[in-house]
């Protein structure tokens, strides 16, 4: 059980700085097509382009792997109990 949430857990933060690093990719090669003056055949507008596409992927895939938060609480409730932590300091899920 805990070696599913650690990888849950290490999944889904590489997801977030995957897609926090295309958004900034993104930002950076929109910038340099405008200050090029907006060209309409420019790679920096492909490239900005290309790192929206990849995204709004890792958006879609974070919608359609959603973290269930009763199986959370369960997996922090067993590990807990394994451990002989009493009850009232047991973590949460928030």
């Amino acid at each position: 059980m805990f070696a599913r949430l650690m990888g849950r857990k290490i999944t889904t933060e590489q997801l977030y700085v995957s897609r926090y690093e295309a958004f900034m990719f993104s930002d950076y090669n929109e910038e340099r097509w405008r200050r090029s003056g907006s060209p309409k055949d420019s790679l920096d507008l492909q490239e900005a382009q290309r790192w929206m596409h990849r995204s709004e992927d890792l958006a879609t895939v974070r919608a359609l792997f959603p973290i269930r938060r009763d199986s959370v609480n369960s997996v922090t409730t067993s590990i807990a109990s394994s451990l002989c932590i009493p009850r009232n300091h047991r973590m949460r899920a928030r």
